[in-house]
C-alpha cells in the first residue's frame, strides 16, 4: 500500500518523458495529452499519499523530479519547438545558434524549466508542510 503514491509519481514521470519524445518527433498535440496525463497522475499521487498516510522523503523527492520533467522540461521544449518552427529559415529542419534569435529562443524556452526547478526546490525545503 505504501508504494501506491510512488507508482502514480512514476507514471507522472513516464508521461512527461513520453511528452518529450513526442515533442522531439514534432507531435506537440500528443505531447500535450501526455502532459495532461502527468497532471492527473500528479493529483493522484498526492491524493493517494494523503489517503494512505504513505509519506516518505523518497516520495517527496521523486515527486519533485517527476514534476520538473513533466511541467518544466516538457513545456519548455514545446515553447522552444514552437518558437523555432515559427521563425523564418531556409529549411524547416534547420536551426542556427549563430543567429541572435537562436539565443533568444533558447533563453525563452529555458525560463520554464529553471523557474520550475527553483519552485520545486523551495517546496522541498519548506518544513511547514
Amino acid at each position: 500500500m505504501k508504494h501506491i503514491p510512488n507508482t502514480f509519481t512514476s507514471l507522472n514521470l513516464t508521461s512527461g518523458f513520453l511528452a518529450i519524445i513526442f515533442i522531439l518527433n514534432g507531435n506537440i498535440m500528443t505531447a500535450s495529452w501526455c502532459i495532461l496525463a502527468s497532471m492527473i497522475f500528479d493529483f493522484l499521487d498526492g491524493f493517494a499519499a494523503r489517503a494512505l498516510k504513505a509519506y516518505s522523503e523518497l516520495g517527496r523527492e521523486l515527486d519533485s523530479l517527476a514534476d520538473l520533467v513533466s511541467f518544466g522540461v516538457a513545456p519548455g521544449l514545446i515553447v522552444f519547438k514552437l518558437l523555432t518552427s515559427a521563425a523564418p529559415s531556409t529549411s524547416p529542419y534547420s536551426f542556427s545558434l549563430t543567429e541572435s534569435t537562436g539565443y533568444i529562443f533558447i533563453f525563452a524556452a529555458a525560463i520554464m524549466p529553471v523557474c520550475s526547478a527553483l519552485r520545486l526546490a523551495k517546496f522541498n525545503l519548506d518544513t511547514t508542510q
